[in-house]
């Protein structure tokens, strides 16, 4: 066994739907590990996050009889195909009591978006689970980290090598987008007014929607890839540069507050990191590829 691989009864249950998933395919497949288990983050409380990429998968019927055959209570939900949503298909069920997500895509889709996002057209998109919306480099920030169970045709290795070095087109547009989406929020009148009227779901949805883009400047300034982590705190004191501010400040800005002063100090803070990160964009040297 891999030394990343959970230990007990999390690890058995993730070798037995590694092998599940693979009679789901027709042809090759490589499957991985993803989420918080293959971030070594996991808690009591995590699902089981998989990705499996595909080159010629069983039929829609086919497949949603393997899922729920093998689902608790053979309940799943599984999407009729892998290409129609953004981020692919999916495979929703519960195994042994615990939520199992796993996420479909064929290897040519897959490719696609990956070559896409290395030239730095990318884009990012509305999405119910998230309010910075899904933008589609995740293709590659999730080739990034995810451990491979089954993966006989080494796609994994040999996309790492595509994804990196970190690529300069993407690094450009994500701090092109993102970082103007920095200065959009922190300068937008409705948040200024929210703060004076005292309006604490209005601010805290602009003080959020700053720390999220910003974190993306942030990696990007890194030639990191952002995965989504949970102990961002932690994650981005890692990094090797990151604004001080942000680090010494960051719980005060997640924090909730509806005194005035308290508000306007987050702004202000904020605002300080942003300019800080306007001059480090703005010193940077490019290279060619």
């Amino acid at each position: 066994m891999c030394e990343w691989m959970p230990k007990g009864e999390i690890g058995s249950k993730i070798n037995e739907i590694a092998e599940m998933l693979k009679t789901t395919s027709e042809g090759n497949c490589t499957i991985t590990l993803a989420g918080a288990h293959a971030k070594g983050l996991a808690d009591e409380y995590s699902d089981i996050d998989i990705y499996i990429y595909y080159e010629n998968p069983k039929s829609y019927e086919t497949n949603k009889q393997i899922i729920e055959t093998f689902a608790d209570g053979r309940r799943a939900t599984v999407t009729p195909d892998h290409v129609s949503h953004d981020v692919g298909g999916f495979y929703i069920f519960n195994y042994k009591g615990t939520l199992v997500e796993v996420t479909t895509r064929l290897y040519e889709n897959a490719l696609k978006r990956i070559n896409e996002c290395l030239d730095g057209q990318f884009e990012v998109k509305p999405a119910g689970w998230t309010i910075n919306g899904y933008y589609t480099f995740t293709y590659a920030s999730e080739i990034s980290y995810v451990k491979p169970l089954w993966d006989p045709s080494d796609f994994i290795e040999n996309t790492k090598k595509i994804i990196y070095p970190y690529p300069q087109k993407l690094k450009k547009k994500i701090l092109e987008i993102f970082g103007g989406r920095v200065n959009s929020f922190s300068s937008n009148r409705e948040y200024i007014n929210a703060i004076r009227r005292r309006d604490l779901f209005m601010a805290n949805y602009y003080v959020d929607s700053i720390l999220l883009n910003m974190v993306q400047v942030i990696y990007a300034l890194n030639d990191a890839y952002f995965t989504g982590d949970k102990q961002i705190a932690k994650k981005l004191a890692a990094l090797t540069y990151c604004p001080n501010k942000l680090l010494e400040n960051l719980e005060f800005f997640l924090s909730s507050h509806n005194d005035c002063d308290r508000l306007e100090q987050q702004r202000n803070l904020l605002c300080g990191i942003i300019a800080e990160l306007k001059i480090k964009c703005e010193t940077l040297v490019w290279v060619e590829e």
